[in-house]
């Protein structure tokens, strides 16, 4: 099996990949940042993708993906960190665009592809967005909003939610 090393937003021929290719998606720095940025994390320290691709035949392709990722994003309640770590493995098919026909279309992982060219790492973002919690949580748990009132102030209308998000981290 041949290793290919690619970028993460590195557009490829299939014509340069070889049937049961393993392709690794190198994620730098540079990227971490850019990727933790567009996901709106506190940090990724740990960012893996990669990627067995197989022809099926001239018009179709399929590529079984492996993403371990592990970071921090903002709880949605007191905005402190809540870690996250996934490790996840998913199949995309690719489909000549000219041969898909998108109104009978059953299976939401198949992604066209546009003169034999496929942004692997770009649909390997938009799947690990899906795996990210949207409303992460301390410790994952509901926290009880009466607990974040302060006793003594009894102007706070306990029926308003903007004063206790105003009143957590005080």
């Amino acid at each position: 099996m041949k290793k290919k090393i690619i970028q993460y937003n590195e557009l490829i021929s299939t014509e340069y990949i070889n049937d049961n290719s393993h392709i690794y998606i190198n994620i730098d720095q540079e990227n971490k940042i850019e990727i933790s940025k567009r996901f709106d994390l506190i940090k990724l320290d740990f960012f893996e993708m990669t990627i067995k691709y197989s022809k099926v035949n001239k018009i179709e392709s399929l590529a079984k993906y492996t993403v371990n990722a592990i970071g921090e994003q903002k709880c949605v309640i007191s905005l402190n960190s809540v870690q996250f770590k996934i490790n996840k493995l998913f199949d995309m098919k690719f489909v000549n665009y000219e041969k898909l026909d998108l109104s009978q279309l059953d299976d939401e992982f198949i992604e066209p592809t546009y003169n034999n060219k496929i942004n692997f790492g770009e649909v390997g973002m938009q799947i690990f967005s899906t795996f990210l919690d949207p409303y992460p949580k301390i410790n994952n748990v509901d926290i009880n909003l009466n607990s974040m009132y302060n006793d003594d102030d009894s102007r706070i209308n306990k029926k308003n939610p903007f004063e206790v998000l105003n009143n957590i981290n005080k």
